[in-house]
């Protein structure tokens, strides 16, 4: 819900990551829970196709490798909150 993904964004950008990069990577997760229909937030599964898109995708975002793993890191940190 909305506590999570503020909490989420705001240690992105603490991360380091740009703005654009963390509105890509709520697309990305927004998009995932709609297409499986969660209301709860992400679970492990979720979360690995999430990193999987990232990437795959490398072309239709600027994150690095070193970025992408940074979100998993705290993508995993939330999960469940």
């Amino acid at each position: 819900p909305t506590e999570f993904r503020e909490k989420v964004r705001l240690a992105l950008r603490r991360k380091g990551l740009s703005e654009r990069d963390v509105d890509h990577v709520a697309q990305v997760v927004e998009l995932g829970l709609k297409e499986s229909g969660s209301q709860r937030g992400l679970d492990a599964r979720e979360l690995e196709e999430v990193i999987k898109i990232l990437k795959k995708n490398r072309d239709a975002h600027s994150l690095s490798s070193t970025q992408i793993d940074t979100v998993e890191a705290v993508l995993t940190e939330y999960m469940g909150s």
